[in-house]
């Protein structure tokens, strides 16, 4: 009667192990995926010299015009 106790216990033990570890694993997955994402807007929201040049350009207009220094 011995070995019954000792062979739940075992696999009770073998489960919480094995869940543990995977729960591990899916955390480590968890925050590669969110680091992948986090990175990758970073990247894009770079853009171009040109686009920020562009862009850089349309705002100085605009502070002028509010200034009224670029009339015609």
């Amino acid at each position: 009667m011995e070995q019954k106790p000792k062979k739940a216990v075992l696999a009770a033990i073998s489960a919480a192990v094995t869940t543990y570890i995977r729960t591990q694993e899916e955390a480590m997955a968890a925050a590669a995926l969110a680091a992948a994402v986090t990175t990758a807007p970073a990247a894009a929201a770079a853009g171009s010299f040109y686009g920020a040049y562009g862009r850089q350009q349309m705002m100085e207009m605009r502070r002028l015009l509010s200034l009224r220094l670029a009339r015609r």
